[in-house]
């Protein structure tokens, strides 16, 4: 099923011979299960951020890959599996949203070969890009307007970002996934070098931050200043404090990383 968002079943870990975990740059961001997975014998972790920190005794972490799911596809290709029209759509849409719609310096020519023949293979590929790029509510254009008004430039134009309450997302009845993308509004902006967008989080003094970049600035590295990480042109984090300090912390990050 194409575009579920729950959580399928929940069991313990130790009941499974082998773990795999995917798209995740640290165990810590396991949560609850992360114990459970210290504890495990035989965890595989698939990746392609270079800041992955190969917490797997068996790490499959491809810097240089589109995806994660590029990764997968390459890997069901050598085993043998039948790329059914589902599987397919789903791996197209992981390739897809991690290229940012192929605009990403990610999307290398083994990208876009994947995705011809995920295509090939019964992908909806409409139905994908209308869903995640397209379809959106009233609520949501409500919320953007709010983000938009925050939006802040420093560095002489180089570094431009938006700030989200958590009054913000209750008061249009959204959770956080309504913002996806909103990042790229900043971005946008002909001059800005790096974009950022900071929203509260439900832990009080938490703040959650996404970070772009238009150049060769490494965002990956100012998020790990912030116990983050993620790609050279992407890249997020999880920041203690206001939505003010946290906001004046990253500018000057950024600035600095811009400089250097």
């Amino acid at each position: 099923m194409l575009f579920r968002s729950e959580i399928v079943s929940e069991a313990s870990l130790a009941d499974y011979d082998v773990v795999v975990v995917i798209d995740c740059g640290e165990a810590a961001r396991m949560g609850k299960l992360v114990e459970q997975l210290s504890d495990h014998p035989c965890v595989v972790n698939i990746d392609h951020p270079g800041t992955n920190d190969g917490f797997g005794q068996a790490n499959i972490v491809l810097p240089k890959v589109s995806s994660s799911c590029e990764i997968l596809f390459t890997l069901f290709g050598q085993w043998g599996v039948t790329i059914t029209p589902d599987i397919a759509t789903n791996l197209y849409v992981g390739l897809y949203t991690d290229t940012n719609m192929f605009k990403n310096m990610n999307s290398t020519p083994e990208a876009y070969r994947a995705c011809g023949d995920l295509v090939a293979a019964g992908a909806d590929f409409h139905t994908a890009a209308k869903r995640i790029y397209i379809d959106t509510s009233a609520a949501r254009l409500r919320l953007l307007a709010r983000v938009l008004s925050t939006l802040r430039l420093d560095g002489d134009g180089r570094i431009a970002g938006m700030i989200c309450t958590g009054e913000d997302l209750n008061e249009l009845g959204l959770t956080p996934d309504a913002l996806e993308t909103f990042v790229e509004y900043p971005r946008a902006i002909v001059g800005v070098e790096a974009a950022y967008l900071l929203r509260e989080l439900k832990e009080k003094g938490q703040v959650k931050g996404s970070l772009r970049s238009s150049n060769n600035a490494d965002v990956a590295a100012v998020a790990q200043q912030f116990t983050g990480g993620g790609h050279t042109r992407a890249a997020g984090f999880r920041a203690t404090g206001t939505l003010a300090e946290v906001r004046e912390r990253l500018v000057t990050a950024l600035l600095t990383a811009l400089e250097g």
